[in-house]
């Protein structure tokens, strides 16, 4: 079956919002008053839904999967499977806020004994690296994390043949 990752990630979304559903509903389905009767599902019915949204979840994510691995993206001239720019976008984007955050970090007044300073009359941290490098950094990892984004969602609007993938996963 030709698929997208987009159609992919989507019915999952949908199948484990319904697990969710499924679950929340069953405690409560355990026990009712007698003028509820039919109004609630049943424990049984619940479990037959519970094991069937399981049972696609896992279906979709090996096809995912396999989708993620067969999908090519090139990021900054660099050519990887689409599984592995999902991999590395995260840490890209932790990387980035790390350097932004370091270039607002400035030192405590010079003149207060605080956590920048070993004694109060001789000693005070320097900084390591400078602000406008700290913004450099960041700008180069944002840059990074950003074009890995574009990556993803291109790749994943792309169709892919996934064999043995059923349309009826699908409904």
């Amino acid at each position: 079956m030709k698929i997208t990752g987009f159609q992919l990630s989507y019915r999952l979304k949908e199948l484990q919002d319904a697990r969710e559903i499924a679950v929340s509903q069953f405690n409560d389905s355990l026990f009712q008053f007698p003028d509820e009767e039919g109004a609630k599902s049943t424990p049984e019915a619940l479990m037959r839904l519970l094991e069937e949204c399981e049972r696609k979840i896992a279906i979709l994510q090996v096809a995912q999967a396999r989708y993620n691995l067969a999908a090519r993206v090139e990021v900054q001239g660099q050519v990887m499977t689409l599984h592995e720019a999902v991999k590395l976008v995260g840490g890209a984007g932790r990387i980035a806020k790390m350097w932004k955050e370091a270039a607002k970090k400035t030192t405590t007044n010079p003149y207060s004994f605080g956590e920048l300073s070993r004694d109060k009359d001789h000693e005070y941290a320097r900084r390591t690296v400078s602000v406008p490098e700290c913004l450099e950094y960041s700008t180069r990892a944002t840059r990074w994390a950003s074009a890995l984004r574009q990556a993803i969602q291109l790749a994943n609007s792309r169709e892919l043949e996934i064999e043995d993938l059923e349309p009826a996963l699908f409904e």
